[in-house]
């Protein structure tokens, strides 16, 4: 019988290497996106950190136990890679599991109950992920380096698969809850309707697809680790590192994606930059190049005033430009923090006497 399911294993870590490697040059663009984003090299914001981490290390995880399961090795160097390999397993877990926690936080506005929430039920996932790594026994069978649960709880492979299942179906249930209360609070079919299609619910809740895949991927793995047969126990454990990174580097990029295309769905990054903007309408170079629908820049930087939304003729003494001043993306930590309507009024409420998102401009051509 374990000659029949050997061929699963090899099957699922070629799958996993090739997947994971397919995508990884698929999002090379975003990467470089969200990378020019930065107004800062040496001080990126906390969601390309998390970005490059859960890239790079889920890379390091996947190539590293591709290679000690099809190359050749001696016990004792099987004994000196197994720790590593874990190592790059444990962080991947714990990034993957910070992903889900500030992308929650930010759906619930912010919600220091539901942080603290989140914060508790991330220790236990925390201490069996690296407790894995600090008790696992090598293994070799021709040539292929794998490792066995220990001997205490903390060194079962089901228990670490079991908790980060567990955090991801509470960060998913959550904010299924919160989407749930929003559709409850909308009265009538047409303020339902209008509130499934709005902006603001597809961005709040976008990503939770990802939520989805991590779970599944976690729930797979449980039910292989579970198994007596050890080559079939390990079956699925590579597989499911290219998953949880893709699924991490996803929910990342595809927001990224979406703030970049719709700028409305972004609060302004903070009050400086707001009252820069707010100064800044009263600097255009030259007006009339919004009669041809083109931007045009201000002296402050990073200002950029948005396209004309309306333009009509006064009773020829001059021509009157409605201009709407779009937010664009200074941060990418917004993606993360705070892209709900609630806490985007909250920013709104707090800068309003320094920012105002619609100015008309008023002036007489020569």
């Amino acid at each position: 019988m374990s000659e029949a399911v050997v061929p699963l294993q090899t099957y699922l870590r070629i799958v996993a290497a090739s997947v994971f490697f397919y995508d990884f040059l698929v999002t090379v663009p975003s990467e470089i996106r969200l990378l020019r984003r930065q107004h800062n090299a040496l001080r990126p914001s906390h969601a390309c950190i998390l970005f490059m981490l859960a890239r790079y290390v889920g890379m390091a995880a996947v190539i590293s136990a591709t290679v000690i399961y099809f190359h050749g090795w001696t016990f004792s160097k099987c004994a000196q890679l197994i720790p590593i390999v874990g190592a790059f397993r444990a962080v991947l877990s714990t990034v993957t599991n910070f992903v889900l926690l500030w992308r929650t936080w930010a759906i619930w506005a912010r919600n220091r109950k539901i942080l603290i929430m989140l914060l508790i039920i991330m220790i236990p996932t925390t201490i069996f992920s690296y407790g894995f790594l600090f008790d696992q026994s090598p293994t070799t069978k021709n040539g292929s380096c794998t490792a066995v649960s220990g001997h205490t709880v903390f060194g079962q492979k089901w228990t670490f698969a079991l908790a980060n299942m567990c955090f991801d179906i509470v960060a998913f249930v959550v904010c299924s809850i919160r989407l749930i209360r929003n559709i409850k609070a909308e009265k009538g079919i047409s303020g339902l309707s209008a509130y499934l299609l709005s902006e603001q619910v597809v961005f709040n809740v976008f990503g939770i697809f990802y939520f989805v895949i991590v779970m599944i991927g976690h729930a797979l793995n449980v039910s292989f680790l579970l198994s007596k047969d050890p080559a079939r126990s390990n079956s699925f454990l590579t597989f499911n590192v290219a998953l949880t990174s893709i699924a991490s580097q996803r929910i990342i990029t595809s927001l990224s994606e979406r703030v970049t295309l719709n700028p409305s769905t972004h609060g302004s990054r903070n009050r400086s930059a707001s009252r820069s903007r707010s100064r800044a309408t009263s600097k255009v170079r030259n007006p009339f190049r919004f009669v041809a629908g083109m931007r045009d820049n201000v002296q402050q930087p990073d200002v950029e005033l948005g396209r004309a939304r309306s333009l009509h003729r006064g009773n020829g003494n001059g021509i009157a430009i409605d201009v709407h001043q779009e937010t664009h993306i200074a941060q990418d930590d917004e993606l993360l923090y705070g892209v709900s309507s609630e806490y985007k009024s909250k920013r709104e409420q707090e800068s309003s006497r320094d920012v105002q998102t619609t100015s008309t401009v008023h002036f007489t051509p020569e």
